[in-house]
């Protein structure tokens, strides 16, 4: 049972200290520098573990609510992990909160189960579920906008390490953001021995959730192995880190800005010129990416594809890349943009056959026209005109189809037998553009291929075959 009495003079004088006010310094200097008192005038609720590190911050948020006048709300996820000792901390929470006089909520959430599910790591569904539920709860809630979590410049520490032997970027490196959209951390800069330090001085009960101590976890064994070790390099690795992300998430922020104002000046319906894109450097071409795609999905482009998007821009006019989210990163006409990507038929072995008329390919984005007149063009707002080849009839040997191309392919014009490969290599033609290039046949073989010659193998008794390939308008 916890002592009321005691415990609300203890939360009233705990920052009265030495230790005390150097915490409570280290944590306004983290609020003013990230503007958080704009989030907390909002309401906030707090995810409340009972551990040291929230109660710590749920005593500060309690303080800081008499100067602010701010709601405030604890609310804790048991995640069904640990049986009995997490029900004991659920319980402890709920008391502790509503000896301060804080509303309490809590909900139980089977993490393993979700972990099973959607085949992630119990952290990872962890996370997940806690976000979900914050979100919940402050679409439930009236005066409530600004969720408030206890990390701390040691899990901050952690968190860099762990990117870093991920080959993490700039942002990577700047560890745990302070704000981020509706999320605040005002522990941000403070360490775990210091609050463990102060609660202990100050006889302000916590719970330990035990599996911290097991090193099965990546970020456990950071902690246990890894962070003993930096003492020998700085009595205070956390103040270090601190510095170094700080600086490091500035330089991020800068370059973030640079490359919104680039997006904000050259997108244009959602297009930028590919020119445009090529004069920036790498780094701000990730942020205008990253923009690029957050208009059609919420997921983000991986640094391989950004490399991979940047390389070809600088070597390629037309091309496309998937990148993840169901979406693909276009360059065509000198004009980049992102569309979420077409659900991709497999056409390589379809051959579509050509009747004397209009014929619509929508598997191919074209329409094939066969007209005994040259001058018969076949009106449509749909498509346009893209090229004309004069066939004699006396070439054509059965049907007429159309097809892509096959490996192996090669037809005879021009006094020789040329092979496409050759063909298309000789001019330049992307790989990606070959797949949809359309390949007229007959059952002879290839009669004509698009800008290229017609089948010469025949003695020509007249010309009375036009076929007119049309290209969708754009």
């Amino acid at each position: 049972m916890i002592d009321k009495a005691f415990l609300l003079e203890a939360c009233d004088n705990l920052f009265s200290s030495t230790l005390g006010k150097k915490i409570e310094n280290e944590i306004m200097d983290n609020i003013s520098l990230y503007s958080m008192n704009e989030h907390i005038k909002k309401g906030v609720i707090l995810g409340f573990s009972g551990g040291a590190d929230s109660v710590l911050l749920l005593i500060f948020l309690r303080n800081l609510q008499k100067k602010l006048d701010f709601p405030l709300k604890a609310v804790h996820i048991n995640h069904l992990i640990r049986g009995d000792e997490a029900n004991d901390d659920e319980a402890f929470s709920k008391e502790f909160a509503e000896a301060l006089g804080i509303k309490f909520i809590s909900k139980r959430i089977d993490v393993p189960a979700i972990a099973k599910t959607k085949k992630i790591g119990i952290e990872e569904a962890a996370r997940v579920a806690r976000y979900e539920f914050f979100d919940e709860v402050l679409s439930e809630s009236e005066n409530f906008e600004t969720v408030a979590t206890a990390h701390n410049s040691t899990d901050n520490l952690e968190t860099f390490i762990f990117n870093f032997m991920r080959g993490s970027g700039l942002r990577g490196l700047s560890g745990i953001a302070p704000v981020r959209n509706n999320i605040i951390r005002p522990l941000l800069s403070v360490s775990k021995s210091d609050i463990l330090k102060l609660l202990l001085e100050a006889k302000i009960p916590f719970v330990t959730d035990k599996t911290n101590f097991s090193c099965d976890y990546s970020r456990n064994y950071i902690r246990h192995e890894i962070l003993p070790k930096l003492q020998r390099l700085s009595s205070s690795p956390e103040e270090m880190a601190t510095k170094a992300i700080r600086n490091l998430r500035a330089d991020a922020d800068y370059i973030d800005s640079v490359a919104e104002s680039f997006y904000v000046s050259n997108s244009h319906n959602e297009r930028i010129s590919a020119d445009e894109l090529r004069k920036i450097h790498s780094s701000v071409f990730a942020g205008v990416l990253k923009r690029m795609t957050a208009k059609v999905t919420d997921a983000s482009p991986e640094k391989v594809h950004i490399d991979n998007i940047y390389g070809l821009l600088q070597k390629k006019k037309n091309f496309e890349v998937d990148i993840p989210g169901d979406v693909t990163f276009f360059c065509k006409s000198n004009l980049c943009y992102v569309n979420k990507r077409a659900e991709k038929v497999d056409i390589s072995d379809k051959e579509f056959e050509l009747k004397e008329g209009f014929n619509e390919i929508p598997e191919l984005d074209i329409a094939i026209g066969i007209s005994s007149k040259r001058s018969e063009i076949f009106s449509s707002n749909v498509y346009k005109i893209s090229i004309q080849a004069n066939v004699s009839s006396a070439i054509i040997c059965g049907r007429l189809y159309v097809r892509t191309k096959k490996d192996g392919d090669s037809y005879y014009y021009g006094g020789m037998t040329r092979k496409l490969k050759k063909l298309f290599l000789d001019k330049r033609i992307a790989e990606e553009d070959r797949k949809k290039l359309p390949v007229i046949c007959d059952e002879k073989g290839i009669v004509w291929v698009k800008g290229f010659g017609v089948r010469d193998d025949s003695p020509v008794i007249k010309t009375d075959k036009w076929i007119t390939i049309y290209e969708k308008s754009k």
